[in-house]
């Protein structure tokens, strides 16, 4: 028999247990490189079908041109809250911007691989950004951006896959 006190129970515990489980899946962040707790990464992805599109940051923020089929990318990379770094795959023109938003004496380091291509050593210096063509990627073709916070290649922030 279920008395009126263990109802309110059940149902004070399963209203507290709801806002708890949806707060963990909200406030959950992107993994982080191991070397640095206060460092986390946003990812977001853009069907370029439907462009022109415009993501809003701190920095400048991010403009997409119309390329049906393609996946537009763009990871921003924050320390201690603020925006230290950002990444851009425009599969319009098949461009790679990056940008090293701070000057704090750090460099951002990436790598671009799609089939049998791969390209090391895209260095932007701390406070810099800079814009690689990549030539011409056949369309539809998987690309894995990977960006690191050291030349050694060790430390990665983040990856991505997008299709040109």
């Amino acid at each position: 028999m279920t008395t009126r006190r263990s109802r309110i129970r059940r149902l004070t515990g399963a209203a507290l247990a709801v806002p708890l489980m949806a707060g963990a899946a909200v406030v959950a962040p992107a993994p982080m490189a191991q070397a640095h707790d206060n460092r986390s990464s946003v990812l977001e992805w853009r069907d370029t079908s439907e462009c022109p599109c415009y993501l809003w940051d701190e920095y400048d923020g991010t403009y997409f041109q119309r390329d049906v089929g393609g996946e537009a990318f763009r990871g921003r990379i924050y320390s201690g809250g603020e925006l230290v770094g950002k990444v851009e795959f425009h599969p319009y023109g098949e461009k790679l911007w990056v940008y090293d938003t701070k000057a704090n004496g750090d460099a951002l380091y990436v790598t671009v691989t799609w089939g049998e291509h791969e390209e090391y050593g895209i260095k932007v210096p701390s406070g810099g950004g800079t814009v690689r063509d990549l030539g011409n990627i056949p369309e539809g073709e998987p690309v894995r951006i990977k960006v690191w916070d050291d030349g050694f290649y060790e430390d990665e922030l983040f990856r991505a896959w997008v299709h040109a």
